[in-house]
């Protein structure tokens, strides 16, 4: 397992990851001071292990209380490790805590999980999904 110096040095020899705007997941800018590093939390790669494809960094919003957890467990079981649309922030949330994370993420698992929730949408809905 690679340490945060060895990371560093890896970083230095790659070309600069794309920023995906929060926009892209239906959420507002956020002021840059009021993001959370959390990309030194997240298994230390570059690619995405179910597609092979390089990592993005991005800004997702940070959820609170209990259970917010949960989403990330299924996404692993579905497949989508690193759609990464949010970060479980604990059970609870006081003033002046973080509201946004920077993370690595991987476009193709958030479009397998953008899929995957509109077919759930539909079966609950009981429709025939639009081609």
């Amino acid at each position: 397992m690679a340490c945060s110096c060895d990371r560093r040095r890896q970083t230095q020899d790659t070309p600069k990851l794309r920023l995906a705007p929060p926009e892209s997941i239906g959420v507002a800018a956020p002021p840059d001071a009021g993001v959370v590093e959390w990309r030194q939390f997240q298994a230390h790669r570059f690619d995405c292990p179910v597609h092979h494809t390089r990592l993005r960094e991005g800004v997702v919003p940070i959820r609170y209380g209990k259970g917010e957890e949960d989403e990330a467990i299924q996404d692993e079981r579905d497949g989508t490790p690193y759609a990464m649309t949010y970060v479980a922030g604990g059970c609870g949330m006081d003033k002046g805590d973080p509201q946004w994370a920077r993370v690595f993420f991987c476009e193709r698992c958030r479009a397998d999980k953008a899929r995957r929730a509109a077919q759930l949408r539909v079966a609950a809905d009981g429709a025939t999904p639009r081609r």
